[in-house]
């Protein structure tokens, strides 16, 4: 935890195939402009507030994430960001407060299950979010349904389009 927050010439990351987390806290309030991840990457987890308050624009998660933690990226100066098939979590408060985030987009087949409280609470430009389709299982076979958690859109003034998946058991 904390390996590199506040690094303030830090700019550009390279996260090795070899990282299956990046641990909470772990690059919060560093000016990081450009994350990459290596081809192959085994990453599983982005730890809570990891990347509260980067400048990063746009970022590809790689596929085999799992979770999103509690406040990744809040406060980020993401515009769009495409959230990975493979993505079971978002926790609370993940994109929270990104003012500049136009776009949230999930690729096709997703297997989100949760997405948590506050996730885009005050993202004020946020104008569109594409839930694509759904897996309709998960690995191991299971009905997959998704649960929207409190204020996970509040205060998104520039909100016009949003598709609820048909498999959303509470909102």
């Amino acid at each position: 935890k904390y390996a590199f927050s506040d690094c303030l010439g830090l700019k550009v990351v390279n996260i090795p195939a070899s990282v299956t987390e990046i641990q909470g806290y772990a690059f919060y309030h560093a000016p990081i402009e450009e994350v990459n991840f290596a081809a192959g990457s085994k990453l599983t987890t982005i730890g809570d507030y990891a990347f509260r308050g980067s400048v990063i624009t746009e970022i590809s998660l790689p596929e085999g994430l799992k979770t999103i933690g509690a406040s990744a990226f809040q406060e980020s100066k993401l515009t769009k960001i495409v959230i990975p098939a493979s993505v079971e979590l978002i926790d609370m408060a993940a994109f929270e407060y990104c003012l500049d985030l136009k776009e949230l987009i999930f690729a096709q087949n997703s297997m989100l299950k949760e997405f948590g409280n506050s996730v885009c609470l005050g993202c004020t430009s946020l104008e569109k979010v594409d839930f694509g389709k759904r897996a309709k299982t998960d690995d191991a076979g299971a009905p997959l349904t998704l649960y929207f958690d409190r204020q996970g859109f509040k205060w998104c003034s520039s909100l016009k389009s949003i598709v609820i998946p048909a498999d959303t058991t509470e909102i």
